[in-house]
């Protein structure tokens, strides 16, 4: 019937016969083609026009614009439904939901209610506070966990560490002597929180390579000599 392929030891008396492939015929909108089996007559009936879904791209998105088809005319302004994965700022957490791109351009305030249903009916679950945060920024917000993750990753970066899972890195944990020091001598704790981070930097660069001849067991830092009276604001070991 579609001209795609010819049968043999076909009946003679069977007159319309489909060779089971996609049809392929332009539609009358010279953009879409027919996507129905190889079938007798006309593709759209007289009368009716073309339902496919428009292939534009979005003027909001990278995505089709997916309305039916409307040759000559302008794309409606719709939000996008196609599924994406969301990321925060610094990549670390992510969550799947729908683009949802034009729904700001439609309504001031979105009900948030009609998108959750839509993302349930697909089988997505999202947080409200995430659904909201996407829709104001297009993407997620840093948790205290992404914080902490990027500070592990710093240390073990800082300590040579390899193969070692970021959420592995204990939280540090402070005692109440350096708090109150940090209260009291703040300059001197935070130069030697800075000089042990440089005796860290310094071994590591130290024990690089494979020179085994210039590796080293321990590196140091001498302090300046402190001047007089200056003893009794140095933060002493109990």
């Amino acid at each position: 019937m579609g001209g795609h392929a010819v049968r043999f030891n076909i009946p003679c008396h069977v007159m319309d016969v489909s060779c089971g492939e996609t049809c392929k015929k332009p539609l009358p909108c010279s953009v879409h083609s027919c996507e129905r089996w190889c079938h007798a007559g006309d593709c759209v009936p007289e009368g009716n026009i073309c339902e496919m879904p428009c292939s534009t791209k979005r003027m909001t998105c990278p995505h089709n614009c997916n309305s039916k088809c409307h040759i000559g005319k302008s794309c409606p302004q719709t939000v996008c439904f196609e599924k994406v994965k969301v990321y925060c700022e610094c990549k670390r957490r992510s969550i799947k939901l729908m683009c949802f791109q034009g729904a700001t351009e439609l309504e001031d305030n979105p009900d948030l209610s009609r998108y959750i249903s839509k993302l349930r009916a697909s089988g997505l679950s999202v947080a409200q506070q995430d659904l909201i945060d996407y829709l104001k920024n297009s993407k997620l917000q840093c948790v205290e966990q992404c914080r902490v993750e990027e500070r592990n990753q710093n240390l073990a970066e800082g300590l040579g560490l390899t193969n070692v899972p970021i959420d592995a890195i204990l939280a540090p944990s402070y005692s109440e002597y350096l708090k109150q020091e940090v209260k009291s001598n703040k300059d001197f704790v935070i130069e030697l929180e800075e000089k042990f981070a440089e005796l860290v930097a310094k071994f590591k660069r130290r024990n690089e390579g494979t020179d085994m001849l210039n590796r080293v067991n321990f590196v140091h830092f001498d302090f300046k000599p402190m001047k007089k009276g200056e003893e009794e604001n140095c933060p002493r070991t109990r």
